[in-house]
């Protein structure tokens, strides 16, 4: 049987060896099945250790194979990974199962974006692109859990497509330590100098796509050339608009208009593209002016990037469990009410936490701001040309821009917590917190963002998104057709729709006029399903279909912004449970919500009865 595979009994301990290439062939075969290395993995039990020399392959393989291995940790035995040569692209993904992952020092892991070949008409091709950025999505899960690296800095090492050398690779995290010191197995002690120089690769990284970026010679500031791609591309966008509005709005066009229109779309999308790329860019070069990983920074005790004040971090939780008085060190953060600001790590926890309860933080724009109120330019009305006669003064039209204001509406809840979970110093106090916390904030937030009326709360969009009527009491496929083509085109290449899951039952049963289904499940876990070729979110906040109701929105939320007040409060009361011997835990913050051009998302309401 031809595998990639092999298990070997070494001194009674067992022994997995993946060599090659992880393919479809040899994976998804008639004799190599995921159950048959599922059985060979499973007919022992006790550590075993994974030896990798491969250059990658199929992603769904490689994500069985891993999930076998997890499985394998928490049930069998330590699972223990040794790169002996290359772990690169799927490899590294199995990699990061490993309970202790070690690395030759001439090793190398390699991380990139997926790829693919298709063959298909422009539809088929955003389902491709779909795909595969859920693919990366969940390819980042695995290297995040490795790593505690921000998603969207391993998303620019996938970008920049990074080889890693064994030390890098540890400074990084993507490894706990290199092998063979002394004969040993186990983790060398890396020095700081090799650190810099690990800096210094980064470095070398970023300088090669500087070069690119600026090849044609002649070096200008990377923020320069975004303001002035970001200018064409505003002024681009404009015209695309005005065309529309000068031409009937898009109806009964000639075969010229839409070869117009079309080269406009395509200079827009270029223009994004390439602000996207320098921005990309510019972040990868601000995060490698330190090291990547919490441990190196500590090595280097680099005291002007720390981590986090550890200081200030215990202060924070004595102060919670009632160890010990306020300390100076707590204080270094205090609010005027008489509560304490959350650290960095905790804080951290608490948005994971709303986003995980809250919808409308996956799609929005989020912007933090140290003030209450934040004024917005918006374009109110736009400026149009005219043709002219001879001699024919040429009246003013400007574009008229508007404002639109954020403020910060208090949004608060209280917990109770028993004296006798706060003395037991093995419960994870801060997760719990986080959770709770999260959970409660994440759905009032989420309701106020999507029916709120603005009176103390964020302005739902639901409330100034226009919107056109559904031809029945039910929707059908020319309702979908028309939400879809009543939103402007340079809104539709971000646009999602957004229903609940009474609506997502009727949309799953919609047809073409071919018969086919309008809905594409998702072929990964955790990712949105799509309708003509566009993610589909759930929240339970959208109203359910009945007549007068808005039940499906689509467009881009991105211009639906969600400004956070920097720092959240918590207040421990002593005395308000004391007879139940519990302590409360008081949590506030401040944020507002707000569709800032209603345009950018249409809504399709079923018509009064």
């Amino acid at each position: 049987m031809n595998k990639f595979w092999n298990f070997t009994d070494k001194n009674s301990e067992r022994e997995l060896h993946l060599n090659g290439a992880i393919s479809e062939e040899t994976w998804w075969g008639d004799e190599v099945t995921p159950a048959a290395f599922k059985a060979d993995l499973q007919s022992g039990t006790g550590d075993i250790t994974v030896w990798i020399n491969s250059h990658g392959g199929d992603v769904f393989a490689a994500t069985q194979i891993y999930n076998m291995l997890k499985e394998y940790s928490q049930n069998s035995g330590k699972v223990t990974v040794k790169i002996d040569a290359i772990a690169a692209s799927s490899a590294s993904i199995i990699a990061m199962a490993g309970d202790t992952i070690l690395m030759s020092p001439l090793a190398h892991m390699f991380v990139h974006n997926p790829s693919t070949i298709a063959i298909g008409d422009s539809a088929e091709m955003l389902k491709v692109k779909a795909l595969l950025d859920s693919v990366k999505e969940s390819i980042i899960n695995a290297y995040e859990m490795q790593t505690g690296l921000p998603r969207d800095k391993l998303s620019m090492l996938m970008d920049a497509e990074t080889d890693m050398t064994a030390q890098v690779a540890v400074s990084m995290g993507f490894a706990d330590g290199i092998m063979y010191q002394d004969g040993e197995n186990h983790a060398i002690k890396i020095p700081s100098s090799v650190l810099n120089n690990t800096r210094i690769c980064q470095q070398k990284v970023f300088n090669s796509l500087l070069n690119k970026i600026n090849k044609t010679g002649g070096f200008q500031p990377m923020e320069d050339k975004i303001l002035k791609l970001r200018d064409d591309c505003s002024r681009v966008t404009e015209e695309a608009l005005a065309f529309i509005e000068n031409n009937n709005g898009g109806e009964n066009w000639t075969d010229s208009d839409n070869e117009t229109y079309a080269k406009m779309e395509k200079q827009i999308a270029t223009l994004n593209n390439e602000i996207d790329r320098l921005e990309r860019a510019t972040k990868l070069k601000e995060s490698l002016t330190v090291p990547a990983n919490p441990t190196v920074k500590a090595i280097l005790n680099n005291p002007q990037t720390p981590v986090k004040s550890t200081e200030r971090e215990s202060g924070f939780w004595n102060y919670v469990r009632g160890i010990s008085p306020i300390s100076n060190d707590l204080a270094l953060a205090p609010d005027s009410k008489g509560g304490y600001l959350a650290p960095d790590e905790f804080h951290r926890q608490l948005v994971q936490a709303l986003e995980e309860h809250n919808v409308m933080r996956r799609i929005c724009r989020i912007i933090s701001t140290s003030s209450g109120e934040l004024q917005i330019p918006v374009v109110a009305s736009r400026g149009t040309a005219a043709w002219l006669g001879e001699a024919e003064e040429i009246s003013t039209s400007d574009t008229e821009f508007g404002q639109v204001t954020l403020n910060a509406h208090k949004l608060g809840t209280m917990i109770k917590v028993s004296q006798e979970l706060l003395d037991d110093s093995e419960f994870p106090l801060d997760s719990f917190m986080a959770d709770d916390f999260g959970r409660r904030l994440g759905v009032l937030e989420e309701e106020a963002f999507i029916v709120g009326d603005g009176t103390n709360k964020p302005t739902g969009f639901l409330t100034t998104a226009p919107s056109i009527d559904a031809a029945g009491a039910t929707i059908t496929f020319d309702d979908v057709m028309s939400l879809f083509h009543e939103l402007k085109p340079p809104y539709r290449n971000k646009a999602i729709f957004l229903c609940n899951d009474t609506t997502v039952k009727s949309l799953r049963q919609l047809k073409d006029n071919s018969g086919q289904y309008l809905w594409q499940a998702s072929l990964m876990a955790g990712t949105p399903s799509t309708l003509l070729g566009h993610p589909v979110h759930v929240s339970r906040f959208m109203p359910d279909i009945a007549a007068g109701a808005s039940v499906l929105a689509f467009g881009d939320f991105s211009y639906y912004w969600i400004a956070d007040r920097k720092g959240r409060t918590f207040k421990r009361l002593d005395e308000l449970f004391q007879t139940t011997d519990q302590i409360g835990f008081k949590a506030t913050q401040r944020v507002d919500g707000k569709l800032i051009l209603p345009e950018a998302v249409k809504v399709l309401a079923i018509a009064d009865e």
